[in-house]
């Protein structure tokens, strides 16, 4: 299923809870950048370890992510990450999705790019 989409000059983001988008040696789990023209993948990023339920550009070519996943790569994120202009989890942004009463992970839903930082939300019942 495909969740959310980003236009962003000549790129087209998708996310979702998927595995693929990408040659089965390079599958990137529920994120994923391609050209608008030719929809071949442009931007190399780290697999994705669960569902991405929303995306933002960045402003800067790299993406915001967020969801229910718990890496992206080898990077530990608790369902919200930065995703760099070259296709590195960004080290600087690291805030925490609280987990949900009963221990439930939290998750994201919604993002939307504020100046040069990020907003998110999560619905208060999953």
């Amino acid at each position: 299923d495909v969740t959310d989409v980003d236009r962003h000059g000549d790129r087209l983001a998708v996310a979702g809870t998927f595995l693929g988008a990408s040659p089965p040696d390079r599958a990137r789990g529920g994120f994923s950048v391609h050209d608008d023209v030719s929809a071949a993948r442009v931007l190399d990023t780290a697999y994705v370890a669960g569902d991405v339920f929303a995306l933002a550009s960045d402003g800067a070519d790299g993406y915001y992510i967020g969801g229910e996943f718990r890496r992206v790569g080898s990077v530990a994120r608790s369902g919200l990450a930065r995703i760099l202009a070259y296709g590195s989890v960004d080290p600087a942004f690291n805030p925490t999705v609280t987990r949900l009463a009963g221990g439930a992970p939290g998750s994201v839903h919604a993002l939307a790019r504020a100046g040069n930082g990020c907003s998110w939300a999560a619905p208060s019942t999953r």
